[in-house]
Parts: structure tokens; sequence; C-alpha cells
């Protein structure tokens, strides 16, 4: 792990855990924003791209240590009868880029596991010939997702920054 991230999982999780003691079960919710190679320009603490390989290997351990994948649904169905045991996850997708189709889709079903995607609406077209740099899933596609038991959810319209509004 880098030394940035673990100083800040070294210095968030004592208090996080001091917040919701007591508050019942947990679930952790995986979110990934792109399956690709390469980085982005951003530092890389905040980097948000997971290549192919790594998700691939993510997702094997989880199935190797015999994690349950559950729907966002799943997890708070789990969550309201008591029923989780440690070893459940989420797994979703912010922004609804296309490499959600075409490179983390077919690892997901591999294993059979769930997951949601959550769409910036605004950016879906008809076909993948204008995205500015970023291929988006086009409406086929996302309407393929949900008919093989892909979640869809909202990630707004234009994906404005919040901060900012």
């Amino acid at each position: 792990m880098r030394l940035d991230r673990a100083i800040s999982v070294h210095l968030s999780h004592p208090v996080s855990r001091r917040l919701i003691k007591g508050r019942g079960a947990r679930i952790p919710i995986l979110m990934y924003h792109a399956i690709k190679e390469g980085t982005g320009t951003r530092h890389p603490y905040y980097e948000t791209n997971t290549s192919p390989q790594v998700f691939a290997q993510q997702m094997q351990f989880l199935r190797e240590n015999s994690y349950t994948v559950l729907s966002l649904e799943g997890a708070l169905s789990y969550l309201q009868a008591g029923m989780t045991n440690g070893k459940c996850v989420v797994i979703t997708f912010d922004d609804g880029n296309r490499d959600f189709f075409t490179q983390a889709y077919p690892i997901l079903s591999k294993y059979n596991f769930a997951a949601t995607v959550f769409l910036v609406t605004g950016l879906l077209k008809d076909d993948n010939s204008d995205h500015n740099g970023t291929d988006h899933l086009t409406w086929r596609e996302v309407q393929e997702l949900h008919a093989n038991g892909v979640q869809i959810g909202s990630h707004a319209v234009t994906h404005p920054e919040l901060t900012t509004l």
C-alpha cells in the first residue's frame, strides 16, 4: 500500500470504527470508475482507474475467499434481516463508462457477481461516436446490461461538481 493511503487508512479507521460502533451490521461497497489500462492525470492517491488484470484478481479473491457479492437491493435485505456474516460486499461503478461493458461485465459474469452502474444519463448516446475522449455506454448496452441483471442507478444528468452548486 502506498504511504499516503496507508496514512489515510491508519488515521481514519479508528475514528470511523468509533462512529459506527453499535450501529449493527455493515456491508462494504467496492466502488469503481474505470476498468482500463493506464492512469489518468490526477495524483495517484485520487486515481480512479483499475486495470482489467487487477480487477480480475480482485474478483477472483472475492470468489476464492467465499464472499457473497450482493446487489444494493440484496444488501438492504440482508441488513434488514440481520443476515450479514462479514463476507458480503456490494460492487458499484460510477459514470457509466463503456469499459464497464467491455472489461468489467465479462469478468463479473464469469463469477456471476451482481453490480450496479450509476449512469450520467446526459452522456449516453445511441452510439459511441462522440464522447469527447471517454466512451460511455450506449442506450442499447444499458438495456442489455439491465436485461442481464445489472442494476442501473442515476449519477445525475450532467455530472455536476456538487461542491460548486
